[in-house]
């Protein structure tokens, strides 16, 4: 399948079997993280790989979204290693960080692997429960594993603006 049709093809995965996604998967995955542009090449991404059950009860009672996946990337960055814009001193890690992410769900998506973003967790609790230096800021959770037969796409995922909404041409 060519990238369009993978990119109309991936959804929000709410439901994962209880299979365990392979090591090499994995590394396929975590291979993106290396591939991934970032500013100025500053490569500030760190990706906690969250995978036994004990990591994966410990991040279930930080969200209720993990839907019973088995597997989960927590995405943040060093601070001290982000480029930091010279005009308004934002730092890029954030969107390093949601670069490397999408490379790894689309990665994921073209290995027959559903993922889910998640944004919603209690960003104080995960970082005690996970023991996160002070250095790091966490920018999301993806959540991994082989979809149920029965999950299906969310009923507003077909659902897109017009372009002409989002798009200006100068």
């Amino acid at each position: 399948m060519d990238f369009s049709q993978l990119a109309q093809a991936r959804y929000s995965v709410r439901k994962y079997d209880s299979r365990c996604v392979e090591s090499e998967k994995v590394e396929q995955l975590l291979r993106m993280v290396q591939l991934s542009p970032t500013s100025v090449n500053f490569q500030p991404q760190h990706v906690y790989v969250i995978q036994s059950a004990e990591a994966m009860e410990k991040l279930r009672l930080c969200t209720p979204y993990s839907y019973g996946a088995p597997l989960a990337f927590l995405m943040c960055y060093d601070r001290r290693r982000c480029w930091y814009h010279p005009n308004t001193g934002k730092p890029s890690g954030d969107l390093d960080a949601s670069i490397c992410l999408t490379h790894m769900m689309m990665q994921a998506a073209d290995l027959g692997l559903g993922t889910l973003w998640v944004n919603g967790y209690d960003p104080n609790l995960l970082r005690q429960q996970f023991s996160i230096p002070e250095i790091y800021e966490d920018t999301a959770i993806l959540f991994v594993g082989y979809p149920r037969e029965a999950s299906r796409p969310a009923r507003l995922h077909e659902q897109t603006r017009a372009l002409n909404e989002m798009v200006t041409i100068l």
